[in-house]
């Protein structure tokens, strides 16, 4: 028999554990019951578990399974609407207060029980049928009146090109300068000759839309004629045939616009400052020479929209400036020219 010494923490002496010697053939018995019990343990488990119950409403009330109501019956009696063919069905479902299965009707009895159709509200969304088109809700009366605003806020720019035709007058108070300020000429006259030019501009946001601002550059050549010329000096005065010269002068000018904002006919007027480039080549007046100088832009003109973007256009314009050509030539001129044009405006 073995015996093992053990320490007892209650009374802090040490004692003995006496164990019964065990034969091999007793402690597999005893392994089998053991296993044996646990085996029927757990085969109770599997058969507690595996077993259904009758759940808690037929229990108590009696009623079977398939007499329970439905999902969609079980809901409160609320509006429901059914979208079909693009109308809106809207109805109330009331629940049946039998604990029967309800009989199914047919589909003849489902029409003609089928709720009365109820005009739907306003915010309802509406699914169209297949092939029609999609009705688009109507905006309402804010949401309008903060678009308009909206629009009426935008600035409006354009973009101008035109052509026409520069009716230059002549060469006034034509005078030496320099070594020959003593000398005078005659007015020298100017060919008619073509124009071309091409402006931006925008206008203020409505209701300030009668005001702009632009900026045009548009060039010509009004060369000047062959013409008899008078110099006079201290000594007398001669006239001669003068052979003429070839003259180019572009302009950038910067508008300040006023206009009448009507829905078709825009009639309009500007005026600004003009940078004012001109010059001139010829063997009868010594050479090449050239002078840039600022001068006046007036304007005046309509516009007849076509469309609510493109507009065509027709304008006056008056050019004055003073321009004093070194070199060979030393003269001093004024310039002043009317100019006729036309062409398309494009407003964004």
């Amino acid at each position: 028999m073995p015996i093992r010494e053990s320490y007892s923490p209650a009374s802090g002496e040490a004692g003995l554990f006496v164990f019964d010697e065990i034969s091999p053939r007793g402690y597999s018995l005893r392994m089998l019951r053991t296993t044996f019990l646990w085996s029927a343990c757990l085969a109770v488990l599997v058969l507690f578990f595996s077993v259904p119950f009758p759940s808690a409403a037929n229990g108590e009330d009696g009623v079977s399974q398939g007499n329970q109501p439905s999902s969609s019956d079980r809901q409160s009696p609320k509006q429901k609407r059914i979208t079909k063919a693009g109308r809106t069905i809207e109805g109330t479902s009331a629940q049946s207060s039998s604990s029967t299965l309800p009989v199914q009707p047919s589909n003849n009895a489902l029409l003609q029980q089928s709720p009365p159709l109820i005009r739907p509200a306003a915010d309802t969304i509406q699914v169209p049928a297949q092939g029609s088109k999609p009705k688009s809700r109507p905006i309402d009366g804010k949401r309008q009146a903060l678009q308009q605003n909206t629009e009426s806020r935008k600035v409006e720019p354009y973009v101008s090109l035109y052509g026409g035709v520069s009716l230059a007058n002549s060469f006034t108070h034509v005078h030496g300068i320099q070594s020959v300020s003593f000398a005078s000429l005659s007015d020298l006259d100017l060919a008619r000759s073509p124009i071309y030019g091409v402006k931006l501009g925008i206008f203020q946001p409505r209701p300030q839309s009668w005001f702009g601002l632009e900026t045009e550059l548009f060039y010509a050549n009004p060369h000047i004629k062959q013409q008899s010329v008078t110099v006079s000096g201290p000594g007398g005065s001669v006239t001669d045939i003068f052979a003429g010269a070839r003259m180019r002068m572009m302009t950038w000018a910067f508008n300040w616009v006023v206009r009448y904002p009507g829905e078709r006919i825009q009639p309009y007027a500007g005026v600004g400052l003009g940078i004012f480039w001109a010059r001139l080549s010829g063997d009868d007046y010594g050479g090449n020479a050239s002078d840039t100088s600022p001068g006046l832009n007036a304007l005046g003109g309509i516009r007849v929209f076509l469309t609510k973007r493109v507009a065509l256009m027709a304008e006056y314009k008056y050019n004055r400036a003073s321009f004093d050509f070194g070199g060979n030539v030393s003269t001093h001129v004024l310039y002043q020219t009317h100019n006729l044009v036309g062409g398309l405006s494009i407003h964004f």
